[in-house]
Formats: structure tokens, C-alpha cells, sequence
């Protein structure tokens, strides 16, 4: 038995420092990793007379972190660093001694004291102070150093420490039983020598530690496929918790006839015979842990429960298995063991590879999907080769295969391209129809493959995969040839999808042969044209058309024929930018066949010149086309359909830029042009005269508009018909132009009629009667009904989520609609946190710079302000200006509407009369 540390003369301690508010001498500050040191640290001081303040025992249940750990430092009266490795790599940990540095830089109040657990390097700051070692001590050694460096006193301990060839027991000490002391393993280990680059896996390591305090007898599984850090994970979990166990024992588990050896070689370390048969010995061992207490087993890749089950052990103790087999419900407790998270990738990268740009380690563990061993057998080829890691990651990029082979870790056994190897030989001896499912999604994109893909089309596939999905098969159906998948984790399935991770998917590929992947690839193609459904355009198709984009964007060639339909559905559901993507696919295809100035390339150019004023770009748009509408006059003729097209669009995009005058002035040169070409009554000479119309009012002539629509809409009437969508959308524009002529009332009459027209016409989710309906509300706002116009965008918003999507362009303008007239209805602070929250959306879907975002920036501003906080929308204001000025020019409406906003904040704001000579405010009332 351990001997209680006593204070200096071997009295209890009466006078320990204490923090004159608060009562707290010592704030612990460490990482998960070394829980079990921080909790010895704390009980011992505490045991000494200190007082202690520690998450794992302070900070309640739904308290905020931060806070508490802020508070923590601030109210105490010296920090604690636990010094070790994971501790440096933890950005919480960093921030909390230096808040205790920075109270005391000098050293003399030793604000800060420095307790390393392991062997670890001092960076930087830490390296000028005294530190004090723990690991590698007898508990009484190491306790006799803890509490005179806490007291200031020399580190000898006051009485004789115990024989350090003891075994080491928890001590009873004046305040209950003491944690064990975490420096010491126990007696009996084999376990493997911890990963020193380990990383993350905190809330998988809190997970184990609960299943496994369930009950007396406990069995957990991890499972996961290869490569994901299974064994990785076990090992930490064996070091950390160490000091929680008399006994410890590893046992490779993948050839289960070879377990009674593992256990039989368990005997000598307890004492037990170990004369006689292995089976015999085995069986001693087992019973003998079952009289045992505060054991844990490991169990490490075993792949079958039924053969393993007859050696897990019974009694008061823990197993932990690792495992690829998902099966293990009825023996055991599961923990599922994925690829890391982005952050902990990163943060594994930047740990194995110190000075790797952030960027380059987030594109790298993007391509490697985030996969532990891949991380590591990448971090090993770049320590060994000395090669860049921006140049690794090119290669990688076009050279997969090869680099899937090299490099390599010393704690996982092989590489990326033979970790699967012994999994597929398996299936392809006793579940073919399984390889032929993994090798045709090897071939598609690693998201979510809808099985329907495969059972709704029998007749394009063939061998025993043809006869499962047909229902012909003697034994098999497709669940069943799924999970034969699941059983190796070769797959992961989610309701009807089935998914590989990306290198998964890159080794099947990679081992077939050129010929066979030729035909495969026409497979593939194949599947995934028969399932994109007809009428991209209707919203029921688009989750269908959702789950297919990144297949379909995979393996079609740009000629396919399904192209088209994607573009349509990308058009309609508003995915832009994707669209943009695929056109400059299609683009770069045409020209690579047909040459640049082939009229089927001019035709693909200025659509992506079309798609990059959808997605965001109007300057761009416009700029692109200015520089091909010449290359079409001379290829094609200057009075050529295609050429008139290109003006056209120029028009338009340059109006979209914000040269309002310019757009209209390009209308009235180009509409003689069309109606000469293709007659008044051409579509597209309407379109143009409808766009002369439109863009008269945006430059400022809304009576001309006015007169403009009430000309043009009998025209397109007879030419189209009364209910046509071009026509109804002319009405709709109508309707605009009279309220913006200053009769509101009358629009929003014009929209309601207009709405019972679509209604009836198109159906109640039709896009334009939802169009119809978002600016009737809009013009009752402006009609003198804020509140019903709110509630009328109440309605509408779930339909339109519903319809189109939550993140749809038209849904983001009925959402920035509704937080406008909330805010007039008489809540702007609700108009301002619905602001805040598009904003952020829109950065996401649309980038920082669309004109929508901008807009979401100044509506934010204005309603922060209206909300109370005048000094917040002028600074606000500020920024946005900046952005407007150089996105849309000083002189744009919106510009100037921002800077006069801006001086009205200014001036709103308590400190107005601070502002500098020369600024937008300076010398206002």
C-alpha cells in the first residue's frame, strides 16, 4: 500500500494559497488524451489541502465550454498545463496557458505551472519555464513532485517513497479512493505501442468508455471498413484507460483457430500451469478471468461472431473487438468507426507534416476521402520522399492507382491498394454477383448510388447480378448481394442507396483491365440514362435527377443524349453553377470534334456565357459575350439567328451587370435586326421586344414601361394566345411596372387576377403561379398591408421549399421578402436575424460576391440598425459600400443607396460626430 504525500514536516496542509474571490487555487488545463493524468493531478492537489477546479468534474452537463473553461482560468489562481503531445496540438488548450502567461510573463507569481505526462518537446514560451516531469515515476514520486511544486518547495518528498518494484494499488487516502495513478501500466499488457500521432476520435473514445461501464460483463465492437483506424483506436483507448485495469491482454483475432494459442500464452502472466494441450490451458485462462476484476481483452480484426464466440471471456470485466463485420449486434455493444472528420484530417495531416499549407492539407485529405490509413501512408511517401505536397497531390490527382501502392505507416499492415485485397479475393469465390455490384459502382461517383439504379434494370446488366436483380436467381436478390458488401465493409447502405468510399472505389477500378473497363464503363452509362426520368423540368422528377448528377456527371460524355436533360433539370431546380460545369464540358467536347468557330461551338460558347451570368457572374456573362457576338458576325453573318441570339443575350447581361441604359439602348439596335430577319411575330423578336420594355423601366422611364407592356401584351396575345407562359409572364411584368408607376393598389389587383388565371392554366405549384404569388404579396405590402403581406410569404415559403428546394433561387427571394416585410410589419429585429441566416445561404449556394449576397449585406445592415443598434448598421454599411463599389461601380443604384444609408447610420450613431474629415459623413447635422 501506497503512502499518503504529506505536507512539509508531515502535517496536513492548513495553509494553501487560495484565490481571494473565488476559493481556486488551481484550474487543470489538458486535453482528452490525458484525462487520467488530470484527474490524479486534481485529486492528489485536493487530497493536499488545494482547491481544484477540472472539467471532467466542474463543468455541468449543458453548460457552454468555453465559457466554463474561461471563467475557469480567469477565477483561479494558478493554471496547470498538462504537458504533453496532444496537449500542443489542441487550440483550447493553447489558449488557456497562455491567458495564464500573459497574467504573469515574468514567472515570479508562477501563474503557470507545467506538469509533462510524457516524453514531449516545450515549444516556443513553454520552453522558458521549470517543468516538472511525471511519467516514468512511482505514483508517490511522482505525487511527493506534484505538491511541492505546487507549494514552491523543493521536490523531495517528505517521507520515504515506496519501493518502486511493487505492485501498484490505489491508495485510500483522507478523501476517498484515489484514481490510479496513471504513470504506471498494469502488470499484465501486451498491448501494441501507442500511435504518438493519434488524432480526434474523442467522441468514439467516450462511447467505448460508456458501453463498456454498462454492466459488469461488457462487449463492445468497433467496426468500420479497412483502413479506418479500428486498431488505431482500440490501442488508445488501452493506454488511456491503463490505469483502469490490473490486466490487459492483445489478441490478433483474423485467423479465430489461432485464438486459444493467444489465450493459452495469457497463463504464465497469471501465474496459471501452463503443462498440457493449448485447447486445455486456454480454457484454465478463460476461468480464470472470470474470478478475475478489471481485466480488458482485445480482440483485434475478427471477422467472424459465431466462431468467436465461444472465447469471449465471462466474469467482471471488459472485451473490445475490432471488426469490419457490421454483425455483431447480438454479442455486442457497436460503435461505429468512419473516416475522420474533415478538421481531424487536417489536423492529422499538419501533425505528421509540420508546415503543410491548411489549404493543400484540406484538398489532400478531400482526395484521399478523409481515410486514416490513407492519410498515413500519404504522410509517410511525403516524409520519405522530401516530395512537395502541393506537387503530391497533382500527381496523386492523375497517377491514383500508382501512389495507392506507395508509401506506407508501421502501424497498419499494408497499403490502400492491398487493403481490401483479401475482402474481394473472398467475394469473388463465394458472392461473384457482389463483385460485379462493387465494380460498376467502382465506376460511378462515391455518393449515394440509388439501388434502383440496378433493380429496375435487369436487362442491361448480366451473370448472376442480372438473374438477383431480375428475381431469377436460385438463392440471391439484391439485399442480398448488398449484404455480402455490408459483411466486409466494402459498402455502406443508407435506406435504398448504396455507397463506396472514393478509394474503395479507385482500387476495384484500378485492377481492371482496360478492355474489361471499356465495357463496364458502357454499362454504367447505360444504367444511368434508362433512370433519368422524362420532364426534367416538373419538381417531382428533381430528387431523382438530385441522386443522379455526380453519376451521370462521371460517366457521361458530353455528346450523351442525357446531357440535355441534366442541363434542363440543373436549369429548372436552379443548381447553376453545376450547369455552368457541365456546358463547359459540353463546350470544350464540341470544339475538340468540330473546332472553335464551328456553329454548334458558337452555340455551346454562348451558353456557357449564359450559365455564367445564372450562376452569379452578370459582368462575366456580359463580358463573353461582347467578345464572341464578333466571332459569330464573322463566321456566321452579322444577320445570322445564332449571331441575332448572341446580341440579344448581350442585352440581357449587360442590363443583369447593371447598365440599365445600355440594355435598352441594345434592345432598340437589335429588335429592327430581328424583326427583318425573322418577322414581328418570330418568339424571339418578342422576346426582345418584351426585354426593350423591361429594361426601359430598370433605367428609370417606369411611365414608358408602362406604355411599352400596355402596347406589346395584345401582340404576344395574338401571337401565342391569352394563356400562354410568355404572355403571362408579360402581365406579370405589367403588373410590376403599374406599381412601380406609383399605383401598388392596382398591381397587386392585376397580380390577383393574374394568379387565378395560373392557377387554373398551370396548377396551384406551378413556378410561375408560385412567381405570381410572390409578387402579389409583395404589392400588398406596398399597397398599405405589411402584415398580410408577411403572412401571405408565410404561406408561401413551405410550398415553395417544398416545390423547389430549400435553397432554390426563387425560395431564397420569397425567404429575403418575408424578412423584409416582417421587418415593416413591425419586428425588425426578427428581419434581421432572418437576414443574418439567408446570408449565410447565400454565400454558401450563390459566393460572396453574387448581387444577391450584397443585397442580403445591405438588407442585414439596415435592419441592425432599425433594430437598435445604430453604430452596428453603420459599420456594417461601411463594409457593404466597399463591396458594392467595387462589384457593381460607385455609381449603381444600389451603391448610392448604400452610401446614403451609411451617412444616415453614421449619424444615427452615438459617436457620429467622431467621424474623419472627408468621409461620407463628416460636417452632417
Amino acid at each position: 500500500m501506497g503512502t499518503r504525500v504529506p505536507a512539509s514536516g508531515g502535517g496536513a496542509v492548513q495553509g494553501a494559497a487560495r484565490s481571494p474571490s473565488s476559493g481556486v487555487d488551481f484550474f487543470v488545463s489538458y486535453t482528452g488524451a490525458d484525462q487520467g493524468w488530470a484527474e490524479w493531478i486534481a485529486w492528489v492537489l485536493e487530497d493536499a489541502g488545494y482547491r481544484v477546479r477540472i472539467q471532467t468534474w466542474d463543468f455541468n452537463a449543458g453548460s457552454h465550454f468555453v465559457t466554463e473553461m474561461h471563467q475557469a482560468a480567469q477565477v483561479a489562481a494558478r493554471t496547470i498545463a498538462v504537458l504533453s503531445t496532444a496537449y500542443l496540438s489542441s487550440a483550447f488548450a493553447e489558449a488557456e496557458w497562455q491567458a495564464a502567461w500573459a497574467a504573469d510573463p515574468s514567472g515570479r507569481a508562477r501563474k503557470l505551472l507545467v506538469f509533462r505526462v510524457e516524453e514531449c518537446d516545450r515549444p516556443g514560451l513553454l520552453g522558458q519555464l521549470v517543468s516538472v516531469d511525471l511519467f516514468g515515476l512511482d505514483r508517490d514520486i511522482a505525487a511527493g513532485r506534484l505538491v511541492a511544486a505546487a507549494r514552491g518547495e523543493r521536490s523531495k518528498p517528505a517521507v520515504e517513497p515506496v519501493f518502486p518494484g511493487g505492485p501498484a494499488q490505489p491508495m485510500v487516502t483522507a478523501t476517498g479512493m484515489e484514481p490510479t495513478f496513471p504513470g504506471r501500466l498494469p502488470d499484465v499488457w501486451n498491448v501494441p505501442s501507442r500511435n504518438r500521432h493519434f488524432t480526434g476520435r474523442q467522441s468514439q473514445l467516450d462511447q467505448i468508455r460508456t458501453e463498456l461501464g454498462s454492466g459488469p460483463v461488457a462487449v463492445t465492437t468497433l467496426h468500420g471498413m479497412g483502413g479506418v483506424g479500428k486498431t488505431q483506436l482500440a490501442v488508445e483507448y488501452a493506454h488511456r484507460h491503463a490505469a483502469e485495469y490490473t490486466l490487459v491482454w492483445w489478441i490478433d483475432a483474423e485467423q479465430t483457430l489461432l485464438v486459444g494459442e493467444k489465450f493459452a500464452a495469457l497463463a504464465g502472466p497469471l501465474g496459471l500451469s501452463t503443462d498440457g494441450a493449448v485447447s486445455d490451458i486456454a480454457a484454465i485462462v478463460l476461468a480464470a478471468l472470470g474470478r478475475r476484476v478489471g481485466w480488458l481483452v482485445v480482440f483485434d480484426n475478427a471477422e467472424d461472431p459465431v466462431a468467436l464466440r465461444d472465447w469471449l471471456p465471462s466474469g467482471p470485466g471488459h472485451v473490445l473487438i475490432t471488426s469490419r463485420n457490421p454483425g455483431w449486434e447480438a454479442l455486442a455493444a457497436a460503435v461505429d468507426v468512419d473516416v475522420f472528420e474533415r478538421a481531424e484530417a487536417v489536423a492529422f495531416l499538419t501533425r505528421r507534416l509540420p508546415g503543410l499549407n491548411a489549404a493543400v492539407a484540406d484538398a489532400l485529405a478531400a482526395e484521399l476521402g478523409d481515410l486514416p490509413l490513407a492519410l498515413a501512408q500519404a504522410a509517410g511517401y511525403l516524409t520519405t520522399t522530401r516530395t512537395d505536397p502541393a506537387s503530391y497531390l497533382a500527381k496523386f490527382r492523375t497517377r491514383r492507382t500508382t501512389l495507392l501502392g506507395k508509401g506506407g505507416d508501421p502501424l497498419y499492415a499494408g497499403t490502400i491498394a492491398t487493403a481490401w485485397s483479401m475482402a474481394l479475393e473472398r467475394l469473388r469465390a463465394d458472392a461473384p454477383a457482389t463483385v460485379q455490384l462493387l465494380t460498376l459502382c467502382a465506376l460511378l461517383a462515391p455518393e449515394p448510388i440509388p439501388l434502383a439504379l440496378f433493380d429496375d434494370h435487369p436487362d442491361l446488366l448480366d451473370g448472376p447480378l442480372a438473374q438477383a436483380c431480375a428475381g431469377t436467381h436460385p438463392r440471391l436478390d439484391l439485399d442480398d448481394v448488398v449484404g455480402d458488401a455490408l459483411a466486409y465493409s466494402l459498402a455502406r447502405r443508407s435506406g435504398n442507396t448504396i455507397q463506396l468510399h472514393r478509394l474503395v472505389g479507385a482500387v476495384i477500378a484500378g485492377q481492371l483491365p482496360e478492355e474489361r473497363r471499356d465495357v463496364l464503363r458502357g454499362v454504367v452509362v447505360a444504367l444511368v440514362e434508362a433512370a433519368l426520368p422524362d420532364e426534367p423540368h416538373r419538381s417531382g422528377t428533381w430528387p431523382v435527377y438530385a441522386m443522379l448528377v455526380p453519376h451521370a456527371r462521371i460517366v457521361f460524355r458530353p455528346d450523351r443524349p442525357g446531357v440535355l436533360k441534366l442541363l434542363e433539370y440543373l436549369d429548372a431546380s436552379g443548381d447553376y453553377r453545376t450547369a455552368k460545369i457541365v456546358q463547359e464540358d459540353v463546350h470544350n467536347d464540341t470544339v475538340a470534334r468540330l473546332g472553335a468557330e464551328h456553329p454548334a461551338a458558337l452555340r455551346t460558347r454562348a451558353a456557357v456565357a449564359n450559365w455564367t451570368g445564372e450562376a452569379g457572374d452578370p459582368g462575366g456573362a456580359r463580358d463573353m459575350l461582347a467578345a464572341l457576338l464578333p466571332v459569330c458576325d464573322r463566321a456566321l453573318g452579322a444577320d445570322d439567328r445564332q449571331t441575332l441570339l448572341v446580341a440579344a443575350r448581350l442585352a440581357d447581361w449587360t442590363g443583369q451587370a447593371g447598365d440599365w441604359p445600355g440594355a435598352r439602348d441594345l434592345c432598340l439596335s437589335i429588335l429592327p435586326r430581328w424583326r427583318r430577319v425573322a418577322g414581328e411575330d418570330d418568339p424571339e423578336t418578342l422576346y426582345v421586344w418584351a426585354n426593350l420594355g423591361f429594361w426601359t423601366g430598370q433605367a428609370g422611364d417606369v411611365a414608358g414601361a408602362c406604355a411599352h407592356y400596355a402596347a406589346f401584351l395584345p401582340i404576344r396575345e395574338r401571337v401565342l394566345g391569352p394563356e400562354h407562359p410568355d404572355v403571362l409572364e408579360s402581365r406579370d411584368q405589367y403588373a410590376r411596372w403599374i406599381g412601380e408607376a406609383g399605383d401598388p393598389a392596382a398591381a397587386r389587383d392585376l397580380c390577383s387576377a393574374l394568379l387565378t388565371v395560373h392557377e387554373r392554366v398551370s396548377g396551384a405549384e406551378h413556378h410561375g403561379t408560385l412567381w405570381v404569388r410572390t409578387n402579389l404579396a409583395w404589392w400588398t405590402g406596398k399597397a398599405g398591408d405589411p402584415a398580410a403581406a408577411r403572412d401571405q410569404y408565410a404561406q408561401l415559403l413551405p410550398i415553395r421549399e417544398r416545390v423547389s428546394g430549400p435553397e432554390h433561387p426563387a425560395t431564397l427571394v420569397a425567404r429575403g421578402n418575408f424578412a423584409y416585410w416582417v421587418g415593416q410589419a413591425g419586428d425588425p429585429a426578427m428581419a434581421r436575424d432572418q437576414y443574418a441566416a439567408l446570408l449565410l445561404i447565400h454565400r454558401r449556394v450563390l459566393g460572396p460576391d453574387h448581387p444577391d449576397t450584397l443585397l442580403d449585406q445591405r438588407n442585414l445592415a439596415h435592419w441592425t440598425g432599425e433594430a437598435g443598434d445604430p453604430a452596428g448598421a453603420r459599420d456594417q454599411f461601411a463594409a457593404v459600400l466597399a463591396l458594392f463599389e467595387r462589384a457593381l461601380g460607385p455609381e449603381h443604384r444600389e451603391t448610392v443607396a448604400a452610401r446614403t444609408e451609411l451617412a444616415v447610420w453614421t449619424a444615427a450613431a452615438p459617436d457620429w460626430a467622431a467621424a474623419p474629415p472627408g468621409s461620407a459623413t463628416a460636417g452632417r447635422p
